[in-house]
């Protein structure tokens, strides 16, 4: 009688395990990958709510609170990197920065120049990494004669950053049509939107090349400036967010580096960099070993690696009463 129980009892068991695997299978099967490359965003910023306040009186101490999203592909400042990720405030004649409250993360050469490290968008967190950061600023005299004067508070963030475009393409073995048979895919221009981050690759156009006997895949790729700030050299976010001289911002901003691969090969391109020119840029970039041209026409796919420091602002007007008395 009891071993006819136990048997009971260890069937029950294995029906229950068995159910739960089935359950968590279903789960798995259910829980879609999500595309993190899209959007034209990196680092969002926002004042928060009653933040800075509307009026503060001259020779005053008040907080600002600012929440910083990373709703873009790429993350911010990794620490297993070279990274880097910063923001300040912009002192002018009407206010001075103080300090932030949590200093911890300051950069040891600018007190002014607070790191900022936020993960990307993934499959875990689909909407990227937060924080708040908190700022003491004081209102400075008003002149003179003055009541009032209602002048911009600005924060800047200048953070490196990359962009990942990739694209199936067709590599035509067969450009002037004088085989017979159909081909498995057609080799055409490509245009696109956004890929998770404010720098896009926005076309991709096939151009013909044959040299010794041998297709030569070449692309002609633009890439744009989609969002609302700078580009600039990577490795250069202490640089951008400090006092620039104008020489140092020909030298630095509107440059971005470069990597293409068809396949597993990397491609040699016309420049490692490429300078953007009213936000835009053009590049061109070849398999040097070229491709047999009596091989069947085939599709792989093109990766575009673009990396690039990246700087915007945000600000607010606040206004400034004279003290009484």
């Amino acid at each position: 009688m009891k071993s006819k129980t136990l048997i009971i009892i260890m069937l029950i068991c294995f029906t229950l395990i068995l159910s739960s695997c089935s359950l968590l299978n279903k789960g798995a099967s259910q829980r879609k990958e999500v595309n993190i490359y899209t959007g034209k965003s990196g680092l969002e910023m926002n004042f928060l709510k009653n933040s800075p306040p509307a009026k503060v009186m001259e020779k005053s101490e008040f907080p600002i609170i600012l929440e910083l999203s990373n709703k873009g592909a790429h993350n911010i400042a990794d620490k297993e990197s070279e990274e880097k990720g910063y923001i300040t405030f912009y002192n002018n004649d009407y206010f001075q920065f103080v300090k932030w409250t949590d200093n911890s993360e300051v950069a040891s050469t600018n007190e002014q120049l607070l790191s900022i490290n936020l993960g990307g968008k993934s499959n875990l967190n689909p909407t990227g990494e937060s924080s708040t950061v908190y700022a003491t600023i004081t209102a400075k005299t008003l002149e003179q004669q003055t009541e009032t004067m209602s002048p911009s508070a600005r924060f800047t963030a200048c953070y490196d950053y990359e962009t990942t475009g990739q694209q199936d393409v067709c590599v035509d073995t067969d450009p002037y049509n004088l085989r017979y048979f159909k081909k498995s895919c057609e080799s055409k221009t490509i245009t696109l939107s956004d890929q998770g981050a404010p720098v896009a690759v926005t076309k991709i156009e096939p151009v013909i090349m044959i040299e010794n006997d041998k297709i030569k895949p070449t692309y002609e790729i633009t890439i744009e400036n989609i969002g609302n700030g700078e580009v600039y050299q990577y490795g250069k976010s202490m640089e951008a967010c400090s006092k620039i001289s104008k020489d140092d911002y020909k030298i630095f901003f509107n440059n971005i580096s470069i990597q293409v691969w068809l396949g597993e090969i990397e491609l040699v391109c016309t420049h490692t960099n490429t300078k953007l020119i009213d936000k835009k840029g053009t590049f061109r970039c070849s398999l040097e070993s070229g491709v047999d041209k009596n091989i069947d026409t085939y599709s792989t796919t093109l990766k575009i690696i673009l990396t690039y420091g990246y700087m915007e602002s945000i600000s607010k007007d606040i206004e400034i009463r004279r003290s009484i008395g």
